[in-house]
């Protein structure tokens, strides 16, 4: 049986687009440009949710 992770998803850089992309179940989402503070707190805001 496989163990369920509870570790935060990686704060990643995708370089085709220059955006930062959030792992959630399976499934990217794309935030805004990598490095922003608006990427930062909307990474934060998707992991409380």
């Amino acid at each position: 049986m496989s163990k369920l992770s509870t570790r935060p998803p990686k704060y990643c850089h995708h370089k085709a687009s220059g955006q930062t992309v959030v792992q959630f179940n399976g499934r990217l989402r794309y935030l805004e440009p990598y490095g922003s503070p608006e990427s930062k707190t909307r990474d934060q805001e998707a992991i409380t949710e």
